[in-house]
């Protein structure tokens, strides 16, 4: 009796100290097979262009649970939560991302986003001064664009120019950094230089809509009514239905009858 109960006592010991070892590779394979199947849904959903959030959310969600191990799902869900200016829970998968993937400067990117979606200028700037350094960054002048942004909006005119530049030399072509440079020189009623940039914007991106806007702004200044007027209707029609061409579409009707 003793012995057999020695040997139950044994063989209990042993099972306890199996299950302390953790899963076996078998398991770990089987979970990360699905945990994979799960994202490779999420992805699908997320990037068909047929407006599946719901979904995308769900099985990324899904994904993690299984396994959080997963810095490209973290991604993934921070950039949905980000669509849905859910800004907490972008800025957490965004933060895991980057915690979890050696220079994964995508996921940090999308983070200062975020912080600028948020207006939290200080923590954008904080992130992208740390990208405009970093010399395995693909995109430099998306990140000096963003940077200038966050100067402008704090005030700070000269170090927005600065990166706006940055960005403009880095990539040529990018339209925004043109736009982003006229409105602060607009800011400061050098009409000139707003001038010059707006329109590289526009002779680079000939269907970018905000351009056409600040140059009407400019233009009313000089009480030249006929052209703002065309600029907005240009905007309007570029705009679609986009607030910045309802925004167009208002200053419109109030150029009707200018006084």
């Amino acid at each position: 009796m003793r012995k057999t109960r020695n040997r139950l006592l044994l063989l209990s010991l042993i099972a306890s100290l199996c299950g302390a070892c953790g899963p076996t590779q078998q398991e770990i394979e089987a979970r990360d097979k699905q945990a994979d199947y799960h994202y490779q849904l999420a992805y699908g959903h997320f990037f068909n262009g047929q407006n599946a959030g719901d979904a995308a959310l769900q099985e990324v969600l899904m994904s993690l649970r299984v396994k959080d191990q997963n810095p490209d799902a973290h991604l993934l869900a921070g950039l949905i939560f980000l669509g849905r200016k859910m800004h907490p829970e972008a800025i957490h998968h965004f933060k895991t991302a980057d915690a979890q993937k050696k220079n994964f400067l995508f996921a940090r990117n999308n983070l200062g986003v975020t912080y600028l979606e948020m207006e939290s200028w200080d923590e954008a700037i904080k992130i992208f001064e740390e990208l405009v350094k970093e010399i395995l960054y693909k995109t430099p002048g998306h990140a000096h664009n963003n940077l200038g942004w966050a100067y402008y909006k704090k005030g700070m005119n000269q170090k927005a120019k600065d990166h706006f530049l940055a960005a403009i030399d880095l990539t040529p072509q990018m339209c925004i950094a043109y736009n982003n440079l006229g409105v602060v020189y607009l800011e400061e009623e050098n009409f000139e230089n707003a001038e010059k940039y707006l329109n590289r914007g526009i002779k680079r991106c000939k269907n970018y809509a905000e351009p056409y806007y600040h140059l009407s702004r400019i233009l009313i200044k000089r009480a030249d009514y006929e052209g703002a007027i065309k600029h907005l209707r240009t905007c309007v029609t570029l705009g679609g239905e986009s607030s910045l061409a309802d925004r167009c579409q208002q200053r419109l009707k109030g150029l009707d009858h200018p006084t």
